[in-house]
């Protein structure tokens, strides 16, 4: 079974009969807030975690906390300690809150009681929802602002030189993807400031559909066509459709006053 973080729960929720809900977690204040939210909800909150360093983990809100396998070495065998946890823990609910908690659960629902309800959507919703390019153009067809962005392969880089600035941002089409041997790999956006750096980085990842962000502010005939109507704030997409493919547009200059603050800075309390 994963392992277990043995503490005292909190009287609140030992001495009142609550439906039970498990979270597939991570280290985000994202997961801290939906454990406080499940719980003033009136939900007995317990969490799976796949490291030690998070927030949820100190939450005094939380009635248990446990630790699977990462998904990263073994997605089956996740989802098959989740659904253990699920059944020792005698919840009503499992919620994967992180993509790849979702990503590793969906379509394998059946590993859990069931009498147990996992809050999965179907596959191809769950693939939409994570594709960054087309997320991009549905934005843009709703009327919203986004970053010029362009798709491309190793053949693409010194064919639309023309039409990068950068520094820029590379990123993959999905955060999270399916590895060789059955984990799953997340894969950070990655900053680049030449374009011989975005060449490497597209070579060092054959097959594997990203985007990059970093698009120049003069206007090629393709770029503009694809922008569509003129003075739009739609943006200039290049779409490239097969395998292999990258993106690219500018990044958004990050707030002054902008700070992220680590779990290691909220180790020394309980995070309420």
């Amino acid at each position: 079974m994963a392992t277990t973080e043995s503490r005292p729960a909190p009287l609140h929720i030992l001495n009142t009969v609550r439906t039970g809900v498990l979270l597939a977690a991570d280290e985000s204040p994202a997961s801290l807030a939906a454990a406080r939210g499940l719980n003033a909800g009136g939900y007995r909150v317990h969490v799976a975690v796949t490291r030690g360093d998070t927030y949820v983990a100190r939450s005094r809100m939380v009635a248990s906390v446990d630790r699977p396998e990462p998904t990263e070495r073994d997605a089956v065998a996740f989802v098959e300690q989740l659904a253990e946890i699920a059944r020792a823990r005698d919840v009503a609910l499992v919620l994967p809150a992180t993509e790849a908690s979702l990503r590793a659960v969906t379509g394998r629902e059946a590993l859990f009681p069931s009498d147990v309800t996992v809050g999965t959507s179907p596959q191809a919703a769950l693939d939409a929802a994570t594709d960054k390019l087309a997320f991009q153009a549905l934005a843009a067809d709703a009327g919203l602002e986004t970053i010029p962005t362009v798709e491309l392969d190793g053949a693409d880089v010194d064919e639309l030189a023309g039409e990068l600035s950068f520094p820029a941002v590379a990123k993959p089409r999905r955060t999270v993807a399916e590895s060789d041997g059955g984990g799953l790999e997340s894969i950070d956006a990655t900053r680049v400031d030449t374009l011989d750096a975005l060449r490497r980085l597209v070579d060092a990842n054959p097959g594997r559909e990203c985007s990059c962000s970093g698009t120049s502010t003069a206007a090629s005939p393709r770029s503009a066509a694809s922008r569509g109507r003129a003075g739009s704030s739609a943006p200039r997409i290049r779409s490239r459709r097969g395998s292999g493919r990258s993106s690219a547009g500018s990044p958004r200059t990050a707030s002054p006053c902008h700070r992220t603050v680590s779990a290691r800075e909220a180790s020394r309390g309980s995070c309420r």
